[in-house]
């Protein structure tokens, strides 16, 4: 899901080529992280009346901001249209990577726990 993003590039230059891809002038519209503003709390919504669909945006989440935050490391987040912050530091770009699935995974945990104590009811 994280690897999907970067089709933008493709599209984005009208080619199949790797190099023409990675030449473009600006970043491609899916590498703006203000797409996930609305879109992830719309999949939490959705997921909450099809329950086979419950851990879609958690995996969406994981993909999408790690993504987000290794070409932040690189050429900082971009959030249109604002525009980019910068550069994000190794140190700090390690530890939200190392963080994001652990901190899901405990968020999951208590959503289930909570979820199966009001089914008891």
């Amino acid at each position: 899901m994280a690897s999907a993003i970067d089709l933008d590039h493709f599209v984005m230059a009208k080619s199949y080529t790797l190099k023409d891809a990675l030449s473009l002038p600006k970043r491609p519209p899916l590498h703006s992280t203000s797409i996930l503003i609305p879109i992830l709390p719309i999949m939490f919504i959705i997921a909450l009346y099809y329950p086979l669909l419950s851990m879609l945006p958690f995996i969406a989440t994981i993909s999408v901001v790690s993504h987000h935050v290794r070409d932040g490391h690189r050429r900082g987040v971009w959030f249109w249209p604002v525009g980019s912050t910068p550069a994000i530091p190794y140190w700090l770009y390690l530890l939200i990577i190392i963080l994001l699935p652990l901190s899901t995974s405990l968020i999951v945990k208590k959503v289930s726990s909570k979820e199966n104590v009001t089914s008891e009811v």
